[in-house]
């Protein structure tokens, strides 16, 4: 303080005796971590000292569950803003490391008291929670922690079609909004691929497209390129049985080089929501897998398949493309704390599988609600074709 009372006592005095000539004098203000502020002389009306007391937020416990805490924040009268943090008790952190954490990993920031709720928790493991607060000047003070213990598990029921699944590898016939959902389950039938890999409980579509209007390859044909043995257009009962999209996902990319692409295998893997470790994380669907969407989901009529005579591997469900669209987008309404991609209501939906259909053509397919058309088909079409969409999906 004496350093700087005699700073102020000798600008004064220079400014005094040298009033014609002070523009390129400075204020310069050097912090303790020996970083420096410094302002033109003349453009400083005055300098104060403000005592500002308490800059933080008080935490509470409000609630605990399995995968949630939480905590009611209460800022002080001189905290105009704050940021909240988490992470794990096992975490050991100084008081810099602490304050530096908060401010580039924070989760969330208010400016008055509230009930936040912390999300996507692990069950019975120790958490800490904390709050750095920020003055009116915005100069963060004092930091505030809060450990807190979330619940033990509850108990996973058997996985079943439409269960809503969760960030944390969990899922749920009732929408628990202290989660956060992913996907919907679309089947439970798991592959024997997927159970030699231990993903034994079924498969999940993804809330959101990964990609539209992509091709499947960028150079038009390609014989079996996704490593099946043969094309799986023989027949519609083969294509239905045809679900290891995994597999062929990897393979495609396996193969991606400079001059060949796979676009929607890549979408697929790329898919911006993370996936739970427990997983297979997101892939292509094969044309099988997609026809459990439209079956499962969709609750299409099985029954009403016309298989083409002309054309092998391919078949329609008349009549269903309207039923199709209003099961799955009503499940996927009926996530609120997410966003979604609907199906489309009118014009036809190109969702794009990892199978192959022939040397040129792969297989997707086809959803189209619109009236005078209303159907549901399985096609091959052209592999750089840019009309696909890209639906990921993961096996758990």
């Amino acid at each position: 303080m004496r350093r700087i009372l005699s700073l102020l006592c000798f600008l004064i005095m220079v400014s005094a005796v040298y009033a014609q000539n002070i523009s390129g004098m400075r204020v310069v203000v050097e912090k303790k971590d020996g970083s420096k502020m410094a302002y033109a002389i003349n453009n400083v009306e005055n300098i104060m000292f403000k005592e500002v007391g308490d800059v933080s937020a008080t935490m509470s416990l409000a609630k605990t569950t399995d995968a949630s805490v939480r905590v009611q924040f209460t800022p002080s009268a001189n905290c105009k803003r704050f940021l909240i943090a988490c992470y794990p008790d096992t975490v050991v952190m100084s008081d810099d490391s602490l304050r530096s954490y908060i401010k580039y990993h924070y989760i969330a920031e208010r400016t008055i008291a509230t009930r936040y709720e912390v999300k996507d928790l692990q069950p019975a493991t120790k958490y800490v929670v904390a709050s750095l607060g920020f003055d009116e000047y915005g100069i963060d003070g004092d930091v505030r922690t809060f450990s807190v213990t979330t619940a033990a598990a509850e108990a996973l029921q058997p996985a079943q079609v439409g269960d809503f699944f969760y960030a944390d590898g969990t899922w749920s016939t009732e929408l628990k909004d202290n989660k956060t959902v992913i996907g919907i389950v679309f089947s439970t039938d798991a592959t024997a691929a997927d159970k030699a890999k231990g993903w034994t409980h079924g498969q999940v579509m993804a809330l959101r497209n990964a990609g539209t209007g992509l091709k499947w390859n960028t150079t038009g044909n390609g014989a079996n390129e996704n490593g099946n043995a043969s094309y799986v257009s023989a027949s519609v009962l083969k294509a239905i049985g045809d679900r290891d999209g995994y597999t062929y996902t990897q393979t495609l990319l396996g193969k991606q080089t400079a001059t060949t692409g796979y676009p929607a295998a890549q979408a697929a893997a790329d898919y911006n929501v993370k996936a739970p470790a427990t997983t297979s994380g997101w892939y292509l669907p094969a044309i099988g897998q997609a026809i459990d969407i439209a079956s499962n989901l969709g609750q299409i009529a099985t029954d009403s398949l016309h298989i083409s005579a002309s054309s092998s591997g391919q078949g329609t469900w008349s009549k269903q493309g309207s039923v199709c669209v209003s099961n799955i987008n009503a499940k996927l309404n009926a996530v609120t704390t997410a966003d979604v991609d609907l199906l489309p209501t009118s014009g036809a939906l190109y969702m794009v599988t990892s199978s192959d259909y022939s040397l040129q053509s792969v297989y997707y397919l086809y959803v189209n609600p619109t009236s005078g058309i209303n159907s549901v088909m399985i096609l091959g079409y052209y592999k750089d074709s840019d009309l696909y969409t890209v639906r990921p999906v993961l096996s758990f």
